[in-house]
């Protein structure tokens, strides 16, 4: 007896037609975002018509709608890896992203906000990415509560006589 997957969310219902996906439901907006890997997978709004999204391609949809599709992002593929991908991404966004796969408190000071970055970055490696973060641009992890709390700061230029921010993330076993 064939019995199909379907992920119900807010908004609509998948059915995974013999596939590999990924699902990301927006914070802000209510929107989800689907990107198929192989086979399809059907999305299937509260209000609006069905659509099978094919593998290699991602939307974005809410209850009244799908927007359109598009080839999917390299990012996705990545992530079902273990990596987070930035290519020109604000520094603010990356640690919003990064933040999901650590405890504690991640945060982005707003004089460095806006920094591009770009690489990819392990994500089962947090404190690695943040010390490659810190190595590699002009900003420091500044720490609390033993590396529980984090805010990226900033980097104060040494011959300035300030200390700066601690750059020691510690490492979890």
């Amino acid at each position: 007896m064939h019995r199909p997957f379907r992920v119900a969310i807010a908004g609509g219902t998948l059915e995974a037609l013999g596939t590999r996906f990924s699902v990301r439901k927006e914070e802000a907006g209510g929107a989800t975002h689907i990107a198929v890997l192989e086979g399809a997978v059907r999305i299937t709004p509260d209000r609006a018509a069905a659509r099978v999204l094919p593998a290699g391609q991602q939307a974005r949809f809410t209850a009244d709608g799908i927007d359109s599709i598009t080839p999917a992002d390299a990012s996705v593929l990545a992530w079902t890896q273990g990596m987070l991908l930035a290519d020109g991404m604000r520094l603010a966004d990356f640690a919003a992203e990064l933040s999901r796969y650590r405890p504690g408190l991640l945060q982005c000071d707003t004089a460095v906000a806006d920094l591009r970055i770009s690489g990819a970055f392990p994500l089962a490696d947090t404190d690695g990415v943040l010390r490659m973060l810190v190595s590699t641009y002009p900003v420091d992890a500044a720490t609390r509560l033993r590396g529980y709390w984090v805010t990226l700061v900033p980097r104060v230029a040494e011959e300035e006589g300030a200390t700066g921010a601690s750059k020691n993330i510690s490492t979890r076993g």
